[in-house]
This record gives structure tokens, C-alpha cells and sequence, in this order.
């Protein structure tokens, strides 16, 4: 049946204002929401690796910087700590003689250099066996008696002296360490103080005191000490013996016969 113009342009309107004839509309989910290549985000950082089949950019290749070499340090060597073993110095009335062989100490008695001028002789360097390490030392002759032998050392010669003598040695090897002392008997103080050092360790302060003394009666007594075994770390050791004295500056302590000797 054909239509009327006017009635095709009715039913034209009716379908149009019709809800029921609308297409429904959709709202995309989110599994079909995808972003464009463009709205990634991009890193800036250099370090992030170009993707398959791009080439990197050269400016976007991170800079390596050399880093400057440390140069080497020599690593301090600890100083072995003293044994804990105590240093204990024991005292015997009189000098006892010196060893004829197997003493570590040469010159121990101090009897070269011979002395020749008025009974004593100020030494400032260097004399058999012994260095003087500070001050000055005086070699005595007839000036009073010796403890072994014709000759004896005051540490005070005219100012407080130190002098010491390097020893063959064993490491590991455990010593005795003996000497005679006495005092000068001519003047102040009256108390002489001195100190021992065993491979630049001290083994300890000693005085002596010089009252009732004389040049004739000199009070001779020998003064021994066991030196630890782990004291000892070298083929050679330095045995150093130093005035402490703070007053008077030419009367000193005295020492002589001298004697290390290993023992077990």
C-alpha cells in the first residue's frame, strides 16, 4: 500500500520522540579502558632501559665517572701489650759478681774506658758498648769504691743522664735482669730516682737513698728482675736505664755489673 507523504514524516516524528526506540548506551568497563601509547607516563632518568627494537638515545647513556684510587695506607702494627705477669724487683745486700760468660750486657761493669784523670771522667757521647741517649753520665774511678771491679757509673754526670745498649736477644725468651746500685753520696737529693726500660717498655721506677753513705761505705745492693717472656719480640733489644731525678743535676744514682741472662 503506498503512504502518504504526510503520514511518513507522522510516523517519522513518533519514532523519534519514542524513549523505547532509543539504542541503549554503554559505559565502557574497566578491562576495556585502555590508554593511548601517549599517556604513559615517561621517566626522565637515564637508567631506564629502551624498549625492543629502539635504539637509546647516546645523550640518554648514564656517564660513568672514574672514581680517584685510594692510595695504600700501612697498617699500624699493634704494640704488644705487657704481660700480666707482675714486675717485681727483689733487693740483696752487697754486688754480686758478674757471670764470667753468657751475659747479654757488654761492659756491664763499666770498666773500659779506663779512667786515668782525678777519679771521674763526665762521658756526653758515646763509650764502650753504651750510647748516651740525653744528658751526661760520669764514669768513676778511685773516687769511692766500686761495686765489682775498679769502675762504676753515676747516671747524674752534670745534668740527669740516660744511656742504654742494644741486646742479642730471643723472641719469646724470658730474661733476668740484675745490677748492683748505690747513690752518690756527695750531695742532693738525697733520694736518687731512676727508671729501667726493657724494649722501650718501662719496668718500673727505682730509688735509692743516699743517707749514711760515704765515698768508702757505699751500700752496695743488687737489685734483680724477671723480665716476662712476651716482653721480648726481636732479635734485638734495647735496654735503657734513665736518671729521674728532678733536683741537684751531678749526684745521681750508681750503677754497676750490669747482667742479663735468659732463664725459663
Amino acid at each position: 500500500m503506498r503512504q502518504s507523504p504526510v503520514f511518513a514524516l507522522m510516523l517519522l516524528a513518533a519514532c523519534q520522540s519514542s524513549p523505547s526506540l532509543s539504542p541503549p548506551q554503554t559505559s565502557p568497563t574497566p578491562a576495556q579502558t585502555s590508554l593511548a601509547p601517549s599517556a604513559l607516563p615517561v621517566s626522565s632518568s637515564p637508567l631506564v632501559s629502551a624498549s625492543a627494537g629502539s635504539s637509546a638515545s647516546p645523550s640518554a647513556s648514564p656517564v660513568l665517572t672514574a672514581m680517584p684510587q685510594a692510595t695504600p695506607q700501612a697498617t699500624p702494627q699493634p704494640t704488644p701489650s705487657p704481660s700480666a705477669e707482675p714486675i717485681v724487683f727483689s733487693e740483696t745486700p752487697g754486688c754480686l759478681t758478674p757471670p764470667a760468660s753468657g751475659n747479654k750486657v757488654r761492659n756491664g761493669d763499666f770498666e773500659t774506658p779506663v779512667v786515668t784523670k782525678v777519679g771521674y771522667q763526665i762521658v756526653v757521647d758515646n763509650f764502650d758498648s753504651w750510647k748516651v741517649d740525653s744528658g751526661t753520665v760520669e764514669l768513676v774511678g778511685t773516687l769511692w769504691s766500686a761495686g765489682s771491679g775498679a769502675q762504676s757509673l753515676d747516671l747524674d754526670g752534670k745534668s740527669y743522664g740516660s744511656l742504654s745498649q742494644s741486646l742479642a736477644t730471643q723472641a719469646g725468651q724470658a730474661y733476668q735482669l740484675s745490677f748492683c746500685l748505690s747513690a752518690n753520696p756527695d750531695g742532693l737529693p738525697k733520694l736518687k730516682l731512676l727508671e729501667i726500660y726493657w724494649n722501650n717498655r718501662s719496668l718500673g721506677k727505682l730509688s735509692v737513698d743516699s743517707t749514711g753513705k760515704d765515698r768508702v761505705k757505699m751500700g752496695w745492693v743488687t737489685r734483680s728482675v724477671k723480665i716476662p717472656a712476651d716482653w721480648t719480640t726481636a732479635e734485638v733489644t734495647p735496654l735503657r736505664i734513665q736518671s729521674r731525678n728532678s733536683s741537684g743535676g751531678s749526684w745521681g744514682a750508681v750503677l754497676d755489673a750490669l747482667v742479663v741472662l735468659p732463664v725459663s
